[in-house]
């Protein structure tokens, strides 16, 4: 492992925002360019920090920050923490196990003067298949150990960590198993998906259905904080075709089964509830059926 390369490993494109940016404007960030962290400058254009779409559901939900206050609050006792393009994969792997990290962004330093050149990110190495599965393990234990580290009135939540990797771990062999996908593919697919849900319904009816699912989700699911009424269901289906290589009729397939499985872990009939506040042509998508 030690032999390859930062600059072989798969590494997503930086969005790098100003720290007077909004938290609203970093997570449209995100959703726009289906990214799970944006990178904050300062005023010199100096890398200062890395938001994550975790941080902003903490910040919305457990502290007094509004969707309005610049980004940079969201960086309050965070050290910024990354690897050289000469670091290798044995480095990213210690470094996301020490700092109980899953995002890590990798800076080109020449002449006093530092580049971002990519992230490399938990997810994306899994996928690619580039850990051991003790280093994986290893890493999850270490963040959510690391979570009891939270000092906020949402310290209970972060209680009993083993009952809650292993939900949801449950949760994402379910729909695993019931899409015929992997492990990663699954839960990327749980995230796409719910994460378009979200987006068509309102937001009392979101986080009534976010609350049902596994802790570990909840945060991954960022507060919707606009609706979007551009998404349809051509769109979802070109989506799922493009990250999964599936044809049109292959993805509205799995979309369905996703759902179904998905329906059958939470709450009876909660899928069905909220089916009927999509709108018709997303329905049909999600539903062999339609209710109405």
């Amino acid at each position: 492992m030690d032999a390859v390369g930062v600059r072989n490993l798969p590494l997503h494109r930086p969005v790098i925002l100003n720290a007077t940016s909004t938290v609203k404007q970093s997570a449209h960030a995100m959703q726009t360019n289906n990214i799970g962290s944006v990178l904050v400058n300062d005023e010199s254009g100096k890398l200062i920090g890395i938001v994550t779409d975790r941080d902003v559901a903490f910040a919305l939900a457990f502290q007094k920050i509004k969707a309005g206050d610049p980004v940079h609050r969201l960086l309050t006792d965070k050290k910024l923490v990354y690897v050289t393009d000469e670091a290798t994969l044995h480095d990213v792997v210690d470094l996301m196990r020490e700092e109980k990290i899953r995002r890590i962004p990798v800076v080109h330093e020449s002449n006093g003067k530092q580049k971002c050149i990519g992230i490399v990110t938990l997810d994306d190495l899994i996928k690619a298949k580039m850990l051991e599965d003790s280093d994986e393990r290893s890493i999850l234990r270490a963040q959510l150990d690391g979570s009891e580290n939270f000092k906020s009135r949402a310290r209970a939540p972060f209680r009993h960590q083993d009952k809650r990797q292993n939900s949801y771990h449950l949760f994402i062999r379910s729909v695993a198993e019931a899409t015929d996908l992997s492990r990663g593919d699954a839960r990327n697919l749980i995230l796409y998906l719910m994460t378009t849900v979200l987006r068509r319904i309102t937001s009392t009816e979101g986080k009534h259905l976010i609350s049902q699912f596994p802790y570990i989700f909840q945060m991954e699911l960022i507060p919707e904080l606009d609706s979007d009424e551009i998404i349809d269901s051509s769109e979802i289906i070109s989506e799922i075709g493009r990250r999964f290589n599936k044809t049109p009729e292959e993805s509205v397939q799995l979309l369905r089964e996703a759902w179904t499985a998905i329906g059958q872990i939470i709450s009876p009939g909660e899928t069905s509830k909220v089916s009927l506040h999509l709108p018709k042509d997303m329905r049909q998508v999600f539903l062999e059926h339609d209710l109405l």
